[in-house]
């Protein structure tokens, strides 16, 4: 999955995601980094006005702290699980060591 900015249409560089409301090269915000209500797993998302999470449907969302351990769950075409270990949001990403951005969840 690739970012791009809904104002301008420019890909957004993966750098520019690691900030609570990361904005894309020309300066226009994204949306702000949430994770959902859902208790058996907590989506992470970039929410730009959406109240519902855009994986599982669950209302209610909340700002992720930094140096939260975040799990990508990035399937490939083939069905396989992203490998990667967590990362700690923020310092280490998104994206995810194999630069996924697509679906992710917060990790006990």
């Amino acid at each position: 999955m690739t970012i791009i900015c809904s104002i301008c249409g420019e890909h957004v560089n993966y750098v520019l995601l690691r900030a609570e409301y990361p904005k894309c090269g020309k300066g226009h915000e994204l949306g702000r980094w949430v994770s959902c209500g859902n208790r058996i797993e907590q989506h992470v998302y970039l929410s730009i006005k959406e109240n519902s999470c855009p994986y599982c449907g669950s209302q209610g969302r909340v700002g992720i702290i930094d140096g939260t351990r975040v799990k990508c769950l990035h399937l490939t075409p083939e069905g396989v699980l992203c490998v990667t270990r967590p990362f700690f949001w923020i310092r280490e990403g998104p994206p995810c060591f194999m630069n996924h951005v697509s679906k992710m969840k917060l990790q006990a």
